[in-house]
This record gives C-alpha cells, structure tokens and sequence, in this order.
C-alpha cells in the first residue's frame, strides 16, 4: 500500500461527550479522528478505528506469508515433477533389463548409462528437496 498514513499504534481517549483516537506525534499526542455521540457506539468504532494500524500491518504479514508459500510450494512441485522423471527413467531401464534377461532383446542400448543418469536426477531432486 502507497498512502500514508499516521503511524501506530493508535489509542483512545474518551473525554465526555468526546471520544479521541489519537497517535504519538514529535510533540504530544496527534488526534487521528474524534466522534461525538452514543456511548457504546462510539467505544466500538474507536476501538475499530484504533486496530486499523495493527490490523494493516497483520494482512501485509499474512501476503508475505502467501508470497513465501506460493514460492516453497512451486520449489515442491518442481521437485515432485523431477522425482517422477527419475522414476519413469528407472523403471523404462528397468523394463529394458528384464526383457534384455529374458533374451526378448540382445542389447538394450546404453541401458547403464540410463540408469545411471536416472539415479542423477532423482539424486538432484533429493538435494532441492533437502535445500540443498
């Protein structure tokens, strides 16, 4: 948010008939708003108005916290899509292998290496995971 605003946190002050929601300024205290009216009313609204600081700073929590999760929860998902990579890897070569120790084919080609790049990826996908 751009707009200024006076800084918190906000008090009350009820001074019959008056009520004062008031900040501290260089010299004293600043009026922030002041009503005139029903007793219960206006002890309501002052309390209202005396939260807003708090509760600006609450939601700008609350959207970092968002920020911050929607972020760890894309590194997660990338993750989950390398892992299932490494497992579609592994279990092709796997595949590979037993039809190779079945004589249904004589040499799959490079099967080591795929196993062995496979095992790789899962590894990196492992180390995100871990932050690392």
């Amino acid at each position: 948010m751009s707009e200024k605003h006076t800084p918190g946190p906000w008090e009350i002050s009820h001074e019959p008939p008056r009520w004062i929601i008031q900040a501290e300024a260089a010299i004293g205290k600043k009026a922030v708003a002041f009503m005139v009216g029903d007793y219960l009313e206006c002890s309501a609204n002052a309390h209202l108005i005396a939260a807003a600081p708090t509760m600006k700073d609450e939601i700008e929590g609350l959207r970092r916290d968002r920020a911050n999760a929607n972020g760890a929860l894309r590194d997660a998902n990338e993750t989950i899509l390398l892992l299932l990579e490494a497992l579609k890897e592994l279990l092709d070569a796997e595949g590979d292998v037993t039809a190779y120790e079945n004589g249904d084919i004589d040499n799959p080609d490079g099967i080591y290496e795929r196993i062995e790049a496979a095992r790789s990826t899962a590894r990196a996908a492992l180390s995100k995971a871990k932050g690392g």
